[in-house]
């Protein structure tokens, strides 16, 4: 987070992937990883603005680079889960997305030593048909998702969902409720 000296709080997240991660995890093996070169210029530029951000990290890419992530630690950022396999909840039941976020969790804790605590789903898919993500995140001990796009695009989007920080529940996504301790950091748009 940064202040802008103007009472305005403003939080930076990165996405942490690769660019062949919208293919089938099947053939990621075969393509060329650009992760390591792309996230350390990111890393530097953030160091020389004295910037701190969320990275929220694949779990393939955590496992398969590990001291990217330590990297990321050692210069004070957080780490959050990008999910293990970048795979949209539209495509997961309930039980693929427990498990592919448990794998990403364990993972990135084995690597960090420090408790996960946010999540990002891939192509912000935290929508109304698969709000139910949001009860596994808090039953799995997340704290805060920041999924939810307030934007109606042909891709994905929450029209009318807060523009703000706010407590969100699976019942409704679009709402503060302040009787939940779980919060959602939806991204920021312009109208």
């Amino acid at each position: 987070m940064c202040s802008t000296g103007m009472g305005t709080t403003n939080i930076l997240t990165i996405d942490v992937e690769d660019w062949y991660m919208d293919t089938d995890i099947s053939t990621w093996d075969s393509y060329e990883d650009r992760i390591v070169e792309s996230t350390n210029k990111i890393l530097k530029i953030l160091d020389e603005s004295n910037t701190k951000a969320t990275f929220f990290v694949v779990g393939y890419v955590a496992e398969h680079f590990s001291e990217l992530i330590e990297d990321i630690k050692d210069r004070g950022h957080e780490i959050g889960t990008h999910g293990y396999s970048h795979t949209s909840i539209k495509k997961q039941t309930s039980s693929e997305f427990e498990k592919d976020l448990l794998k990403s969790v364990r993972i990135l804790e084995d690597i960090t030593k420090d408790k996960i605590s946010g999540y990002r789903a891939c192509e912000f898919s935290i929508g109304e048909k698969t709000a139910w993500a949001i009860d596994i995140l808090k039953k799995k001990g997340l704290k805060y998702d920041s999924s939810v796009f307030p934007v109606k695009t042909h891709l994905y989007g929450v029209p009318d969902a807060a523009l703000y920080p706010y407590h969100i529940t699976a019942s409704n996504i679009k709402r503060d409720n302040p009787e939940e301790d779980f919060l959602e950091f939806p991204l920021s748009v312009y109208y």
